[in-house]
């Protein structure tokens, strides 16, 4: 198992700078101004990702409005290098070995690695059953930060929401999530899967398609439906316990008048937010079975785990680029933008379009008629 961590953001933390340059080995640093500093704060020296990059520790700062006394530094660093304030030194690792909600144990504490991208964390004897959570972890006041969300000892798939936020950050050049959140770079990917799901539905008449599936009472019209319900796609009814559902119900208008008079269609229906109204006639036994095939809200990716549900799952560029335009947005690159949302638009309908010419490749309405899905 390997897992790559973070760093804990710093945007907008105090900083300062080196006013002169110095070896390794110092214990006293004179910086450009050392207000907002205190006693025992960790420090970054250098940025994050740099190759000579390190936290220390403040052990005093120096009456005046220069000099802090650290611990001693490992690298030289040069006049005008950030020093900046973390608050934190170390990660904690914590495992659970009763699933991804179960309780999680301290296993082990490990430096951040500030000198890389990101701290790798790698234990070669996790088992597949174990989920782990990290958390930042202050070393001198023992004071712990957010915990991440569960990882599978397993890793994450390439169309996982933690795959594509972690790609839409490193293209953008934000790998730390400092100037867009991975919250953001999320609701950015969810949005575009969102447009995704519901123009699959509208093309191909298949995909996001559920069934519901209720006993009807005598003298009752009115049912519920699933909290899931977006639109219904066709309403079926069996008179044999659920084994063939050969039977339509008709859709009717709140303002029609009169009854059904097919003698193959049994019922009218009228779909209200998350009812559906049996009438003309209304139910008079207790024993037709209604199937509703509906169109379901679209999913949404919410926690890390998550991954794309098929037949998206071998076009997560899509949805990586989408997530890259918003930054570039947010970043006011407009044309850079517009070039890459048209792209991941572009991609988008062509990955419908090819799915609509599957679907096109059965009879229409399959899972409507095909008594093999009642």
């Amino acid at each position: 198992m390997k897992v790559f961590i973070g760093h804990p953001p710093i945007r907008n933390n105090i900083e300062t700078r080196f006013a002169v340059n110095y070896v390794a080995g110092v214990t006293t640093i004179v910086t450009k101004n050392n207000k907002g500093f205190a006693q025992n704060d960790f420090v970054i020296l250098g940025n994050p990702g740099w190759e000579q990059a390190e936290i220390t520790k403040i052990n005093a700062v120096v009456s005046g409005n220069t000099d802090l006394t650290t611990t001693a530094t490992k690298f030289p660093h040069s006049e005008d290098t950030r020093i900046t304030f973390i608050g934190w030194d170390k990660i904690r690792v914590y495992k659970s070995t009763t699933g991804i909600s179960g309780a999680y144990s301290l296993l082990t504490t490990i430096d951040i690695q500030i000198d890389q991208e990101g701290t790798n964390y790698v234990n070669e004897s996790a088992l597949t059953t174990e989920y782990y959570k990290f958390c930042p972890f202050n070393s001198v006041t023992s004071v712990e930060g957010d915990f991440t969300d569960p990882v599978s000892s397993t890793g994450f798939v390439f169309y996982s929401l933690k795959t594509m936020v972690d790609r839409v950050l490193s293209v953008f050049g934000d790998p730390n999530a400092e100037f867009v959140s991975r919250d953001e770079v999320a609701e950015y990917i969810n949005e575009m899967y969102e447009k995704a799901q519901q123009e699959a539905a509208l093309a191909t008449g298949r995909f996001n398609i559920k069934t519901h599936i209720f006993t009807v009472e005598a003298d009752t019209s009115e049912y519920d439906l699933p909290a899931t319900f977006l639109m219904e796609h066709g309403v079926k009814v069996s008179r044999d316990g659920g084994i063939k559902y050969p039977y339509s119900a008709v859709q009717k208008a709140w303002a029609s008048e009169g009854t059904v008079i097919n003698t193959n269609i049994l019922y009218g229906y009228i779909i209200n937010d998350a009812t559906i109204t049996l009438e003309n006639p209304i139910p008079q036994n207790s024993t037709d079975k209604i199937k509703v095939y509906y169109v379901e809200v679209p999913a949404t990716l919410s926690s890390p785990v998550d991954n794309l549900a098929n037949p998206f799952r071998n076009a997560s560029a899509i949805f990586v680029k989408y997530g890259i335009a918003m930054c570039l947005l947010k970043d006011k690159k407009f044309d850079e933008y517009k070039d890459l949302k048209d792209e991941a638009e572009t991609k988008l309908k062509a990955h419908i379009s090819f799915l609509k010419r599957l679907s096109n490749m059965h009879p229409e309405y399959a899972e409507i008629s095909d008594t093999t899905f009642a």
